[in-house]
């Protein structure tokens, strides 16, 4: 399997001074796989350095945590997800076991990056791309150029950079477009404001449709029924409770929308493998987050 990165360092005087100065500069790239849990970067571990690395999961699964608005947010980033781990903003990414986490990877630096950064992470640093994106594309025919005898230059890197910033950014004006996006969004919204009360009538008509043909409609918009989608919201805030607080397991069960505390319990179980008490155990020494599952 690929494991391979790639650094660039940036050549002595004169030019040094020009290259230091560019506006988008590629640190380093790689296509990795990781099996070990000793695999895990933060702030840190990137020297504090004012680079953005641009992550994208080919296959199984890994955790990318950061900080907004004076929480600690944890997503799980599994196939098709790309997360941003930027300087200017507290992050922490790991393998925690499971399939093989294989990825490709890029670093950049420079204020064209920072200025394109703000951009990309609005609402949240981590988006869905196709495995045949632009991005994604351009990263795959990078590190095959790279495997050969392709020699590159800072100058040329510059170019390279700005190209897959653009595309980043051609790819985020298309995807929040998208009607089914913002089906989603408006969805989740609902569902969430009011986790006791929502079902599937009364999120048929949020959107103005009898109950009997909503769930088709809903499933073909959505990929999901649409009770199933509820439960999930439910389960979300669920496990974000069981980290944060130390609230009882009933009282779990109420405030996400569940009356009976053995049939949350159930139902916990069936979507996260295990029961919410040793959820609460496995999860205790780990920094307290608000777990975010994007669909």
């Amino acid at each position: 399997m690929p494991d391979i990165s790639y650094s660039f360092y940036r050549s002595a005087e004169p030019a040094y001074e020009i290259e230091r100065n560019l506006p988008v500069d590629i640190i380093g790239t790689g296509h990795e796989v990781r099996t070990s849990r000793s695999y895990r970067w933060d702030n840190a571990r990137h020297l504090f350095a004012r680079n953005h690395t641009f992550q994208f999961t080919l296959s199984g699964l890994g955790y990318f945590e950061y900080a907004s608005e004076g929480r600690r947010i944890r997503e799980r980033v599994g196939p098709g997800k790309m997360f941003i781990a930027s300087w200017d903003q507290a992050f922490e990414y790991y393998y925690d076991g499971g399939a093989p986490w294989d990825f490709m990877w890029i670093a950049l630096t420079g204020n064209f990056a920072d200025q394109v950064v703000q951009a990309l992470r609005r609402p949240l640093p981590i988006v869905g791309l196709p495995t045949d994106s632009s991005p994604v594309s351009f990263l795959k025919s990078l590190q095959e150029r790279l495997a050969g005898s392709y020699r590159i230059d800072h100058y040329e890197l510059t170019g390279l950079g700005y190209e897959f910033l653009l595309q980043m950014l051609k790819e985020k004006t298309r995807t929040e477009g998208r009607p089914e996006d913002r089906f989603l969004m408006e969805a989740r919204d609902f569902v969430t404001r009011d986790l006791r009360n929502a079902c599937v009538a009364s999120l048929a008509g949020r959107f103005g449709y009898a109950e009997k043909y909503f769930n088709e409609y809903f499933k073909r918009r959505a990929g999901t029924t649409p009770n199933r989608f509820i439960v999930e919201q439910r389960i979300r805030y669920a496990s974000s409770l069981l980290v944060n607080t130390r609230k009882k397991i009933s009282a779990v069960a109420s405030e996400s929308g569940f009356a009976e505390e053995n049939y949350f319990s159930k139902v916990f179980k069936k979507y996260r493998g295990v029961p919410p008490a040793e959820y609460r155990e496995i999860n205790k020494d780990r920094v307290p987050v608000s777990e975010v599952i994007i669909l």
